[in-house]
């Protein structure tokens, strides 16, 4: 399974830098520099779509192995575990939820019946504790941009570490201004070799270090409750 597992995010991996470095070559190959700092701007929107696009492959995959293998709630980290009882936590903050008891005599006593949907939860937790782990793909949302927050926040959600990412926060930044700057037509002069390049060897660096990441908590087990 760790095999073919590999096998699919290398693949993702291996499309998306052979389609930037073809990019770039793209440019080398220009003489006019007016004209490579256009194709530099056009790849940098290539850069942040394959970002952002690798990371929610990158943690799909990783909701989709950790749920094919079966797995009791109780048996998976409690970031996960929380992940899991989504649609529980849902109906435990559920102001509409009334108690069977107090339904009819006590309709608005929203006390008690926050209180009730609590004893439910506790007297059918060792149940739902045995129930297989099923995470929801929502979980991965990045809000129209991933920003640092943001990856950071779904790293948290998926019990991953949420700090792996913070030497790199000033420049994601930095790519993602750059990005909406020139997708919503501020900046049309194009982007400077130095900055490129940087960037550049950024969204390569950002990609391989979630492939690592994802692949050593798979093969590790990380997801699993540490007895």
């Amino acid at each position: 399974m760790i095999v073919a597992i590999w096998a699919e995010i290398e693949e993702e991996f291996t499309w998306r830098i052979d389609e930037l470095r073809i990019l770039r070559n793209q440019i080398e190959q220009l003489n006019n520099e007016d004209s490579k700092r256009i194709l530099r701007r056009s790849t940098l929107l290539m850069m942040y779509a394959h970002f952002e696009g690798f990371f929610k492959f990158s943690f799909h995959l990783y909701i989709k192995t950790i749920n094919q293998k079966n797995l009791p709630c109780g048996e998976v980290n409690t970031h996960l575990l929380v992940s899991a009882f989504n649609d529980i936590f849902k109906d435990l903050r559920n102001p509409s939820s009334k108690s069977r008891i107090f339904s009819r005599a006590l309709p608005d006593d929203g006390k008690l019946h926050s209180l009730a949907r609590s004893v439910e939860f506790l007297d059918n937790l060792q149940l739902n504790l045995t129930r297989t782990v099923s995470i929801p793909e929502s979980v991965v949302d990045t809000e129209s941009n991933l920003k640092p927050v943001v990856l950071k926040k779904i790293l948290f959600m998926l019990g991953l570490d949420y700090e792996m990412f913070s030497d790199e926060q000033s420049d994601i930044n930095r790519l993602l201004s750059v990005r909406n700057k020139i997708a919503h037509g501020e900046s049309r002069s194009g982007l400077e070799k130095s900055d490129f390049n940087k960037l550049y060897d950024l969204t390569f660096s950002l990609l391989r270090t979630i492939k690592t990441k994802i692949m050593s908590s798979i093969t590790k087990e990380e997801f699993k409750k540490v007895p």
